[in-house]
């Protein structure tokens, strides 16, 4: 019994083995110094529902690296107006191929910027006027988890939508006593 498991185990290595140089393959190891230039690619799931079109640009930029957060993340010295979170993956960056002048690099990453942000939704920053309902969201066997019907400041009563505590406390926003049940 001993010798069919080593065999195995060694049937399973090799075949490990096999899996990885196939895909180290494809593999590219990428890295980028501080004060890099770098395009970043735009998917789906970091813009806001609705705002994405097939239309739209893939990659944008170029946006100079500003420090390195782990092995294959980096902070990108994104503008603050587009709300997205500055720090992306590696596999989400590319290496910006343009003028190699940093006199004409500098301005012709301005324009490109202010072009292509143009298409890019610019969110004012949300204001909370204040809280209209209370509902329960989920139940456990220890905890209701709640979720209340907010009001955004300068917005009609019909844009108001159900947030989550978690969201309440990212805004500054109080969260409001748990409703009591009456017996």
């Amino acid at each position: 019994m001993k010798d069919i498991q080593d065999q195995v185990k060694v049937k399973l290595q090799h075949s490990n083995f096999k899996y990885k140089t196939h895909a180290d393959k494809r593999r590219k190891d990428v890295t980028f110094n501080v004060g890099d230039l770098v395009m970043v690619h735009l998917n789906k799931e970091r813009l806001p529902k609705g705002h994405y079109t097939k239309l739209m640009a893939k990659k944008i930029g170029p946006f100079t690296i500003l420090k390195c957060s782990g092995p294959n993340a980096y902070h990108v010295d994104l503008p603050l107006d587009i709300h997205l979170s500055p720090i992306f993956n590696v596999a989400d960056l590319y290496l910006y191929k343009g003028p190699v002048d940093n006199s004409v690099n500098v301005g012709a990453a301005d324009s490109l910027v202010d072009a292509q942000f143009s298409v890019l939704p610019k969110q004012p920053p949300l204001e909370i006027a204040g809280i209209l309902d209370t509902r329960v969201a989920r139940k456990t066997r220890r905890h209701t988890y709640y979720e209340y019907l907010v009001q955004w400041k300068d917005q009609p009563i019909e844009d108001a939508t159900w947030v989550t505590s978690d969201i309440l406390h990212q805004l500054g926003f109080p969260v409001p006593a748990v409703p009591t049940q009456g017996t």
